[in-house]
């Protein structure tokens, strides 16, 4: 072998020295320069694997928020339905119970009318009576020339009304 070695111009010594030298160097690189690469690159693959599985966390979460969400919003739509239809319960009720107080205010107003009329009946017949009395004697008076008493004017005159009040005129 020495023989192939001074062929191509190689010194054995050299070439055992470059060898050692080169075995040096790759166990110095692999001990200070290889390894903290790898475990670097290896720390870097599980913070990795952990953002994804963050991730896929986070996305399972949203999901159920979601979920939770629509569930809320579902309720209180129903809520609101429900407090719209109590709502509008008690806005019958009450309108009703004004319906009632109008009615019943109505009610009274007719009354209160009714006792004005008849009492204004009474007056507007108590008047007449009086004018038709006053005009019956006044009348006889002059046809029988002579006085007829207020009294006897009275009963005549309440007689004529009590016929008007049986039969009274169309």
């Amino acid at each position: 072998m020495g023989d192939l070695f001074r062929q191509f111009g190689i010194n054995g010594k050299l070439l055992l020295a470059q060898i050692v030298n080169f075995t040096i160097l790759v166990l110095v690189l692999r001990a200070f320069v290889w390894k903290p690469i790898v475990q670097t690159l290896e720390k870097r693959r599980e913070r990795i694997r952990q953002a994804e599985h963050d991730a896929a966390a986070l996305a399972e979460r949203s999901v159920e928020d979601e979920r939770e969400l629509a569930a809320k919003r579902a309720a209180a739509h129903e809520d609101a339905a429900r407090i719209i239809a109590e709502a509008r319960r008690v806005a019958g009720e009450e309108a009703e119970a004004v319906r009632a107080e109008a009615r019943r205010e109505a009610g009274q107003i007719v009354a209160k009318g009714g006792l004005q009329l008849a009492k204004e009946r009474e007056a507007l017949e108590s008047e007449v009576r009086e004018r038709v009395i006053g005009l019956t004697i006044e009348a006889a008076s002059r046809l029988l020339d002579e006085e007829i008493s207020s009294e006897r004017a009275a009963q005549a005159v309440d007689a004529a009304l009590a016929l008007l009040r049986a039969d009274p005129p169309r």
